[in-house]
């Protein structure tokens, strides 16, 4: 089984399309029409999102205090911008998965913001309301689309009562969310997750919004315990082309460097590029790089996941190797704990992980 970086796409990059195996769109916002990726070259693989994130950011912006475009939910009224509202419709995202021959997409969801019960319990409904209107069309609009339902939590048994809930729409896997802020038990309830799913019998599972190196380390050991048929993930970091200049992702530790700060640093190109650039080697004049750093930094975390896969096919290999990486010298214990957390559940049982592993829940 392998693990996979599905990047983001939010521009028309006709320089990155070509050497990407997989891409992850946004299918509310502003989503590539099927002209489009026939022209940059684009691969077949596609993933795509079904707006929830555009939910929880006016909802957030909202409690905020901040200007914002309201989002609507409308059933038959097509994906559009209208008056300054912006309209979701769940029919819709299925037409355009099927158009775009979308090879995964999620189902749209209502993601919790302030965290109270009634939140909780009004998003699910709404939620499963979405979930039961795209599968109800799924067989006539994208019958060749993997669906996925995103799980919203914030304690186990919300974890437990939105799986129960939706499992019975027997969709084709599940996401979940992975941008907290890196601290311990973040990262033991990312592993606690995969293995309440692993035990539930799902083959298929996407992490949302994260290309963190623990969030690698973890998909890639689960993917190397054969946990699952397919792990994914996706995130917007590399694409740092609105930044002046653009930041270079380090292929030691996947963080954000100012290159205006760097005595060197080299590009992660494909070869077929650097041929066709005919510069004969990856070395690349600073300004010719500035253009090449969003595909650059594609090319790194994909290279470094590839290096975590290899390294967690042994594990005690893997442990050493966070222990002395400077990059983990505030969490090296923690992400270790997490990693256990999927090697014991896996040789003593679910039960023994849920028992012992309690504690991560509390506040």
């Amino acid at each position: 089984m392998d693990l996979k970086f599905t990047p983001v796409l939010s521009r028309k990059d006709k320089l990155i399309f070509p050497y990407i195996q997989h891409f992850f769109i946004n299918g509310v916002r502003s989503p590539p029409t099927k002209a489009m990726l026939q022209e940059l070259n684009a691969p077949p693989c596609i993933y795509s999102d079904s707006g929830g994130y555009q939910i929880y950011l006016a909802k957030d912006r909202l409690m905020k205090g901040k200007k914002t475009n309201p989002v609507v939910v409308a059933p038959g009224e097509g994906n559009r911008q209208s008056k300054g509202l912006q309209i979701i419709d769940p029919i819709a995202l299925c037409t355009m998965y099927g158009q775009l021959n979308v090879v995964c997409g999620f189902t749209l969801d209502f993601p919790i913001v302030d965290g109270s019960i009634e939140e909780y319990t009004a998003n699910l409904s709404k939620s499963y309301k979405c979930a039961e209107i795209m599968f109800g069309c799924r067989s006539r609009l994208c019958p060749d689309t993997d669906l996925l339902i995103p799980l919203q939590f914030s304690t186990k048994e919300q974890l437990y009562n939105y799986y129960t809930e939706m499992s019975v729409l027997c969709p084709d896997g599940y996401s979940f969310p992975v941008r907290e802020r890196t601290n311990w038990k973040y990262l033991l309830r990312v592993a606690f997750t995969l293995m309440f799913l692993h035990h539930k019998g799902v083959q298929i599972v996407h992490m949302l919004g994260s290309s963190k190196p623990e969030i690698i380390i973890i998909g890639a050991v689960a993917a190397s315990l054969n946990m699952f048929h397919r792990v994914t993930f996706d995130s917007s970091t590399w694409d740092t082309a609105r930044m002046v200049p653009p930041k270079y992702i380090s292929p030691d530790d996947l963080t954000q460097k100012d290159i205006r700060r760097l005595g060197s640093f080299q590009a992660e190109l494909p070869k077929g590029l650097v041929d066709e650039l005919g510069t004969g080697k990856k070395e690349l004049p600073r300004q010719d790089f500035y253009k090449l750093i969003p595909l650059s930094n594609i090319m790194t975390i994909n290279r470094y996941t590839n290096k975590m896969l290899e390294l967690s096919k042994d594990l005690e290999e893997l442990k050493l190797f966070v222990r002395k990486h400077p990059h983990f010298r505030r969490t090296n214990e923690m992400l270790i704990d997490a990693l256990n957390v999927l090697q014991l559940g896996l040789v003593n049982g679910y039960p023994f992980v849920e028992k012992h592993f309690e504690w991560i829940w509390y506040s």
